[in-house]
């Protein structure tokens, strides 16, 4: 079942996260602090709310309930439930924290693979280039020499045999 509960409203859910403390009700249907569509679907009698609280941040608010029967919640219950409150809403923070890093770990996985794959293929084009240029300037190297060769009158022995071992 799905209940929305606008945070300006005077229900007992949305006072207990604004005024940050316990709220206690022992007759539902007679509070107007208890929707009557919450009374009517869930058949509530009794119930009291105490906002989850870490770090003086409310990070919701646990609602007990109880259906059978109308009561009155003690203080023993109460303080006892606000003690957990204080874990759970711990727990909610962790868990929280935890799917924030989890997600960061995700991003900074597909930024790091991005930045592999984007120095590969500069790579790839830094030696094809090179590949390039080396073949084009020893290529003209090789017709410069065989043109020495070709032109050169009279050359010495060792100059000779130098520019035909080239």
């Amino acid at each position: 079942r799905k209940f929305e509960i606008k945070m300006n409203e005077n229900h007992l859910v949305s006072l207990a996260a604004r005024e940050r403390h316990p709220f206690a009700v022992e007759h539902a249907s007679q509070d107007p602090r208890v929707g009557k569509k919450w009374v009517k679907t869930l058949k509530s009698r009794s119930l009291f709310t105490v906002p989850l609280i870490n770090k003086d941040r409310v990070v919701g608010v646990l609602l007990l309930d109880e259906c059978r029967y109308f009561r009155k919640f003690t203080a023993e219950e109460i303080e006892r439930t606000a003690e957990m409150a204080g874990q759970i809403a711990i727990g909610i923070e962790n868990a929280i924290i935890h799917h924030s890093v989890s997600q960061h770990r995700e991003r900074l996985q597909t930024l790091s693979s991005a930045i592999v794959n984007v120095q590969e293929e500069e790579r790839r084009r830094i030696a094809k280039k090179l590949r390039n240029d080396s073949s084009a300037a020893l290529t003209k190297i090789q017709e410069d020499l065989t043109w020495l060769n070709a032109n050169i009158s009279d050359p010495d022995p060792e100059m000779k045999r130098h520019l035909e071992r080239a």
